[in-house]
Parts: C-alpha cells; structure tokens; sequence
C-alpha cells in the first residue's frame, strides 16, 4: 500500500470516527420533568422493579402543593398507557 492510500485510508476512519466522538462530547439528555408533564398528561406511579412478565403494581399519584406529581418510594412516574379509540 502506497503512502497516499495510507493518508486517505486514515483521513476516511477519522471522518468516519467524528461523529461518534461528537455525541459522546454532547451533554447527556435530561430524562423529562415527569413531575410537570403529569400536570397536563395522564400518568401512573408504577412500581420500579416490577417480576419479569408481569404488569408493574400501580398505586395513586401524590401532588406537591406546587402542582408537581410524585410517587411514594419504589414506585416511579411515567406516563399511562394510551387507551385505544372506541370505532
């Protein structure tokens, strides 16, 4: 292999390369504000780790005098499933 097939070969993994790096530099997402978003979305407190192949345990929403949503411990927010439309 030549020296100029060597640079171009190099220059290629490197351009290849750049945006793999540039998302690894960028900040990491933020999870969502479950505790505002529930505020107009309907959500669930469900539980954290729930068995394999079972539906996670659901108990009611607590709200902050602010209007945020919590869970009690070992539940967490997330939002409720869609329901399907009635046709």
């Amino acid at each position: 292999m030549t020296n100029r097939n060597r640079r171009t070969r190099r220059r290629a993994t490197a351009l290849a390369a750049l945006p793999l790096l540039a998302a690894c530099a960028s900040e990491p997402e933020r999870p969502p504000d479950m505790g505002n978003a529930c505020q107009t979305r309907e959500c669930v407190c469900a539980e954290v780790d729930p068995p394999i192949f079972q539906e996670p345990e659901t108990t009611r929403i607590l709200w902050v005098s602010t209007g945020e949503a919590y869970c009690p411990d070992g539940f967490k927010l997330q939002l409720a499933p869609e329901k399907k439309k009635k046709k």
